[in-house]
């Protein structure tokens, strides 16, 4: 919802400028003429009703340029998700992606996989991995799956600390290593 309304802050921001910098051109080139200008600031002088519009525009238009400012300058708190765990001596903080790598990395060492991609979730009980791949045509299903699910749980509980709580294993499709080929007879 933030976003939504900086982006529409955004966009009036930039319309803005672009009408004030059409009037000044429209000046420069003399198409908006001396008296005309002349008479339109002696009416910000001159007229209540004129001035006071002028400075409520004046004061939204600060106040969206503040807020556009700030959001240039601030420090961005989105960094790469990760997960805090405490040591004696502080904190360590080991990221998603690292997860990810090391569950990937676990699972290459089993042969018949390919294509292999992996979710990480945090919960309560621990973390969820998923992963997605495509199996070799030659091994069984069941066994491949359920050596992937305790080599990634080991890996990932001895590298990390984190105690996994659940391996999830996706099988996309099946990958045939050796195609036999068929050879059309034509009579």
């Amino acid at each position: 919802m933030a976003r939504m309304f900086d982006r529409l802050l955004l966009f009036i921001y930039s319309f803005i400028i672009a009408c004030t910098m059409v009037v000044l051109m429209c000046m420069t080139f003399g198409w908006i003429g001396y008296n005309l200008a002349e008479n339109y600031l002696d009416n910000i002088y001159n007229e209540s009703l004129v001035r006071n519009s002028l400075l409520v525009v004046s004061i939204v238009f600060l106040i969206i340029s503040i807020r556009l400012f700030y959001l240039a300058v601030r420090r961005d708190k989105t960094r790469s998700p990760s997960i805090i765990l405490p040591s004696t001596y502080g904190s360590v903080n080991i990221s998603i992606e690292t997860i990810q790598n090391v569950a990937l990395r676990a699972s290459t060492k089993i042969k018949g996989l390919s294509e292999l991609k992996a979710r990480i979730q945090m919960k309560e009980s621990g973390l969820e991995i998923e992963l997605r791949t495509k199996i070799d045509g030659e091994n069984s299903i069941p066994r491949i799956t359920e050596e992937v699910q305790r080599t990634v749980k080991e890996q990932v509980e001895l590298l990390t600390g984190i105690p996994v709580d659940k391996v999830s294993v996706f099988v996309s499709n099946i990958v045939t290593t050796s195609a036999p080929t068929f050879k059309s007879r034509v009579e």
